[in-house]
């Protein structure tokens, strides 16, 4: 799978959070977002996961465009999301591959899937 985006562009009110983010993730490719506090890796992900629109902007999956309005239609095209509020979401007993393991067996049982 390839996730590319183009574009996005997105603002809460006056404040604009992301300026035309260009970002291409291959299947297989691990990829981490750093930066300051406010710095938009929060929004970036929620975008995403379809937990937040762009104003502007595209994203696709092998070169089709989607439009995720909510995270299970995220998770059914096989995106999931961990995000920094992270002891909400993980087991901290169990590996990185055991929880992502965890996450793909939710998915599952609630019937989004999980690649």
């Amino acid at each position: 799978m390839q996730l590319k985006l183009r574009g996005i562009r997105k603002q809460f009110g006056e404040n604009e959070v992301l300026k035309g983010i260009d970002l291409t993730v291959d299947g297989g490719e691990v990829v981490a977002l750093l930066g300051e506090n406010g710095a938009g890796k929060s929004t970036l992900a929620r975008i995403i996961s379809g937990a937040y629109p762009a104003n502007e902007g595209t994203v696709e999956i092998d070169a089709t465009r989607v439009d995720f309005h909510k995270p299970q239609d995220a998770m059914k095209a096989g995106i999931q999301v961990i995000y920094q509020e992270f002891r909400h979401n993980l087991f901290p007993q169990l590996t990185v591959a055991e929880n992502l393991y965890a996450a793909c067996a939710r998915a599952d049982a609630n019937g989004t899937g999980c690649k």
